[in-house]
């Protein structure tokens, strides 16, 4: 503290003791190692080079006591801290919920923050630091990424059960033709749906859209309410709500392979913790609500 204000006075303030007591100590310290630390003069005191060389050893050998501390504390408590988890997508959201939800109940201590963005902008901000883990798809995935393959998904009908398409067990695209269907409009689907307009223009095939800002869920809701069928992104394994069937379209076979990515050979002490759970996790039963950590 005296090293950095350079004043005894305000020193002594900020360490709640009188300036008599900071002096006294001071002195001590140099009679002891039998070495002048401070050049002292009427308006501020400077270090001398013993100083220098005393304040610099003390910050790193504070330093490593913390990082040992923080060490303990890990091996006391299990991993600690803040996680934030980057995903591009509100269809991946059922395994952001059972993800961070587990590990609360196995690791008490990490708290898995959620963040939404595009896919190049989790990528940048993973190299950058600012996201422990993100779930990518993986024509964004790179070399300097651990990759755990997390989920599959594919654009599929939603049709409620007494709509005229529900006897369906399959479809194709000719069935969309003047339709018109829910679907989300979030950030992560305008590259996809150029795609899908691409493969329905080719075919001739005209459909219309109710594009929402929100969840399949929220979808789902709508497609029961308005008794109106929705295109989705959903796992192969996902159940719709009740009072809907979900329907494989042929012919509009867009699957989007996600993964959970984050830094190869990262220091951080809580990535790596989790990145050893992540691997030990059976992510087919994530996606179910099934989710088990392996100790």
């Amino acid at each position: 503290m005296l090293a950095e204000l350079k004043h005894f006075g305000k020193a002594a303030k900020k360490l709640y003791i009188t300036q008599s007591t900071l002096s006294r100590r001071i002195q001590n310290i140099e009679s002891t190692i039998d070495c002048q630390l401070l050049t002292r003069s009427t308006r501020e005191v400077e270090l001398t080079h013993a100083g220098e060389v005393l304040v610099t050893s003390w910050e790193e050998g504070l330093s490593k006591i913390n990082e040992g501390i923080e060490k303990v504390k890990t091996l006391s408590i299990g991993p600690h801290g803040d996680l934030t988890l980057g995903f591009c997508s509100y269809a991946t959201l059922s395994v952001l919920t059972n993800l961070g939800g587990s590990v609360y109940e196995h690791y008490p201590h990490v708290r898995v923050k959620p963040f939404i963005s595009d896919n190049e902008s989790l990528v940048t901000m993973l190299h950058n630091g600012e996201l422990e883990f993100a779930i990518l798809e993986s024509r964004y995935l790179e070399d300097s990424f651990s990759v755990i393959p997390v989920q599959t998904l594919a654009m599929k009908a939603v049709v409620p059960i007494n709509h005229p398409l529900s006897h369906l067990e399959s479809m194709s695209i000719s069935h969309l033709n003047n339709l018109t269907l829910a679907t989300s409009n979030q950030m992560f689907w305008v590259k996809q749906w150029r795609e899908i307009y691409k493969v329905l223009d080719q075919a001739g095939i005209t459909i219309n859209t109710i594009q929402i800002r929100s969840t399949n869920y929220d979808i789902m809701k709508m497609c029961v309410e308005k008794n109106m069928p929705a295109l989705i992104a959903v796992d192969e394994q996902a159940i719709p709500l009740q009072g809907l069937k979900i329907i494989p379209i042929t012919g509009l076979n867009l699957p989007l392979n996600m993964n959970l990515a984050w830094k190869r050979n990262s220091q951080n002490e809580l990535i790596n913790s989790m990145a050893e759970v992540f691997r030990k996790t059976n992510f087919d039963e994530l996606v179910e609500g099934h989710f088990n950590i392996k100790k």
